[in-house]
């Protein structure tokens, strides 16, 4: 949507505004001087038309008029202007807000109370300050009242929450005309608990890898489609089936199925699940599940690294390709618990062989000093039977999965594989993934990422830990650490440009960022002792990054070791 169409926008709500003064608030932001000028004339020169008698006759004040009559499609285009690039457009069509119809209002609300655009958020707690002040919201729904302003207080903004609270308290200008009197408050009956809307994105991919890989910020093609490249598959294509769940009960299935053009090989998942939701009270939706699938997949232990799209990009075009691959063939049976969409809790029993994968494919568009002449060398792993049971909990509470600002996101994993369980290899493999984030005022905010993991006896290669160079200790070599114990701290401070500079910027959606990492890997020398930590020898880098729209630029450079130069980086996606 470009400024021109959202001018007509903004033309089309103004005119639905029109109206007598009462409707329009006589707010002069609303109507032009000559308008005003003119309006005043009139009433100077009209002489009055009643006698004092009348004048003096009391007058029923009106009621409020309605919030407004956009509706449907015409509402939702709204919230396509707040995602806008163009910062113009996403300011211009907040004022908007006051002329959604009612039954769209909290919705459309919260979408423009949670931009991560600062002014946005601060103009719709006006206009909704505004409407609240001539009682309009009362013609919202108390789960939709509640939801509204649940997410304005809980806002990264300070401002948002204070003039949110400073709402609340303030009283509401009751009409002077008489109205019934209400019933005894013993009389009325208690009012349910705010419930947030039916949201089935929220349970969609319950199954979330532990290695929480960032979200795709390209956005390269269509949703269930799967292309990828790289260098043990070379060309892939396929198609994905997602879980789609539906309130109450019933079955559904999942699944993946895809062809390599250079390895020749077929790969594919297919599953399937009996779900039930229930609600306790006082509490969202639940959802508990029971399900099995077969599987013959290209697996990674990177993916949390950088996401799937990125490292194909990365791969096609510069022969750096991020992930190290093998085969994984075999079942499972799992039950899961999602605890409304925030806490969830998963047991599995898999029996997996692992098989070694070669390089399949040499070429990439660019040869060049800015990229690598060949692909590095897909490492075996250990070619082994392995059946596990594994417990994996997430919480997550992020205000959005795509770009979050506030919230926490953990993950943690407990494996066990071998001894009673029968396979060919025998361990236990422990591993955390906690974030944190956090704003810091109305422009910064601070990112936290804690990776550990341990394990106990003898861990097969596919499992080991790496760390060193892109998305892990930033400024040394790629994979430079590697052992069956491993600990990550890294912290960034981000300031937005836009909200800090709002208007004397070049550029929209800049932002500027200091980041630190601090971590090792190493091999216990007792490996029945998941705590050794006699080898522990923690590596630091430093750096700076500059986001712009979706690029991001990391310099970072080792502190320690007797290599220290910088090191550039460029990604289309979150480090976390």
């Amino acid at each position: 949507m470009d400024r021109r169409r959202i001018a007509y926008l903004g033309c089309a709500l103004l005119a639905l505004g029109a109206g007598p003064g009462e409707a329009a608030g006589e707010d002069s932001s609303l109507v032009s001087q000559p308008a005003l000028a003119a309006r005043a004339d009139s009433s100077a020169a009209s002489p009055p038309t009643a006698g004092a008698d009348s004048a003096k006759a009391p007058v029923a004040a009106p009621l409020p008029p309605p919030i407004g009559q956009l509706r449907g499609s015409a509402a939702s285009v709204l919230i396509t202007a707040f995602h806008s690039d163009d910062v113009i457009v996403r300011r211009a069509a907040v004022e908007g807000l006051s002329q959604v119809a009612p039954e769209e209002f909290a919705r459309i609300a919260v979408e423009a109370l949670a931009n991560t655009d600062v002014m946005v958020g601060r103009r719709a707690i006006q206009i909704v300050g505004e409407m609240r002040a001539a009682d309009q919201l009362s013609q919202l729904g108390e789960a939709e009242f509640a939801g509204l302003f649940d997410v304005a207080l809980r806002s990264g903004d300070p401002i948002v929450r204070r003039e949110a609270a400073a709402i609340l308290a303030r009283p509401v200008a009751a009409p002077t005309a008489a109205l019934p009197p209400p019933p005894p408050l013993a009389a009325l009956p208690p009012p349910p608990p705010a419930r947030r809307p039916w949201e089935p994105e929220r349970y969609r991919d319950w199954d979330r890898y532990w290695s929480a890989a960032p979200p795709a910020d390209l956005e390269l093609q269509p949703k269930g489609l799967v292309l990828r490249y790289n260098r043990v598959e070379g060309v892939y294509g396929g198609w994905r089936l997602p879980r789609n769940y539906h309130p109450g009960q019933g079955l559904t299935n999942y699944g993946s199925v895809g062809y390599s053009l250079n390895a020749k090989g077929l790969r594919y998942q297919a599953g399937a699940e009996v779900f039930s939701f229930y609600s306790p009270p006082l509490s969202r939706d639940n959802l508990v599940a029971m399900g099995a699938e077969v599987h013959d997949l290209t697996d990674t232990q990177d993916g949390w690294l950088l996401s799937e799209e990125e490292n194909s990009a990365d791969a096609l075009l510069c022969h750096r390709d991020f992930r190290d691959y093998f085969r994984r063939a075999g079942w499972s049976l799992y039950s899961s618990h999602n605890l409304g969409g925030v806490l969830q809790l998963t047991g599995r029993y898999a029996r997996d062989e692992f098989e070694s994968l070669e390089n399949e494919v040499e070429w990439a568009l660019f040869d060049s000093r800015f990229a690598r002449r060949d692909f590095r060398p897909n490492p075996p792993v250990d070619e082994v039977e392995v059946a596990s049971i594994r417990a994996d909990v997430q919480f997550d509470t992020r205000n959005r999965l795509e770009e979050p600002h506030r919230g926490w996101f953990i993950n943690g994993l407990f494996e066990r594989a071998g001894g009673f369980l029968g396979g060919q290899a025998r361990f236990k493999r422990y591993l955390a993934d906690v974030r944190r984030y956090q704003p810091v005022g109305h422009s910064s905010r601070v990112d936290l990422h804690l990776r550990l993991g341990t394990a106990q006896q003898t861990l097969p290669g596919q499992s080991l830990y790496d760390l060193g160079g892109f998305g892990s200790l930033r400024g040394y070599g790629f994979k430079q650490f590697t052992g069956d114990r491993m600990g990550l701290l890294s912290a960034e401070y981000w300031v937005d440009g836009e909200a800090q500079w709002p208007g004397d910027l070049p550029v929209d959606d800049l932002s500027v960022g200091l980041l630190f990492d601090a971590g090792s890997a190493w091999f216990a020398r007792d490996q029945h002792d998941p705590f050794d930590t006699e080898d522990l020898d923690f590596n630091k880098s430093l750096g700076f990054a500059l986001q712009c729209e979706n690029a991001r630029f990391y310099l970072a450079r080792p502190l320690d070791g007797p290599d220290r130069e910088w090191e550039l980086a460029l990604r289309f996606s979150r480090s976390f």
